[in-house]
């Protein structure tokens, strides 16, 4: 064995060892973004893709008795008080848009087509209305022509789009530039999220 091989080796080890640490580094920010974008208050935005009424909330049992499990008065279950939203657009399958189901507990007026923002629940409170995660506000109506809202980026080619207002930035959002969960949030906490 050359001597060149032997010290090569323990160099090409360590540049590897270097590399693979950066690439591990860059993979916990990568998470740990993505664990901020889910954490308990964060705001986020989304697509109404369906408005159940109260009937359809019952007749989704595990929905009507998980609302009651978490403290929701049955009387507060009405129409519009369970929103399915999609967190990506457009695939004719839904299943690849990232659904989620979205407690509306002031039953805000919504419509399918409507960009609406919501509050990621909180995991800490089991049992109570504040775990799930709900709808705080409309931000573009489905029938609003020339809104500040669209699918981003703007070539309905694409599939993993994710909703986009002009104001966001000005507004302490924040863009995660996940390939599989591509989004723009407001974390919990910052001044003005509502």
């Amino acid at each position: 064995m050359s001597s060149s091989t032997c010290t090569n080796g323990p160099m090409r080890d360590a540049k590897f060892q270097a590399l693979l640490a950066v690439v591990l580094c860059l993979g916990c920010v990568a998470a740990s973004a993505a664990q901020e974008a889910d954490a308990s208050g964060v705001l986020r935005a989304a697509g109404v893709v369906q408005v159940a009424t109260r009937d359809d909330i019952k007749k989704a049992s595990s929905y009507y008795k998980d609302m009651l499990a978490h403290g929701v008065d049955e009387a507060s279950i009405v129409d519009g008080s369970l929103v399915v939203v999609r967190m990506l657009c457009c695939r004719d399958n839904l299943k690849a848009s990232a659904l989620a189901y979205l407690y509306n507990p002031r039953a805000i007026k919504v419509a399918p087509g409507d960009f609406i923002e919501f509050r990621i629940g909180d995991a800490k409170a089991p049992n109570t209305p504040e775990a799930f995660s709900s709808v705080t506000r409309v931000l573009q109506p489905v029938d609003q022509t020339d809104g500040k809202c669209w699918w981003d980026p703007r070539d309905d080619r694409m599939w993993m789009r994710f909703v986009f207002c002009e104001w966001m930035p000005a507004e302490g959002w924040v863009k995660q530039d996940s390939k599989m969960n591509p989004a723009w949030y407001k974390p919990a906490g910052v001044a003005g999220s509502n």
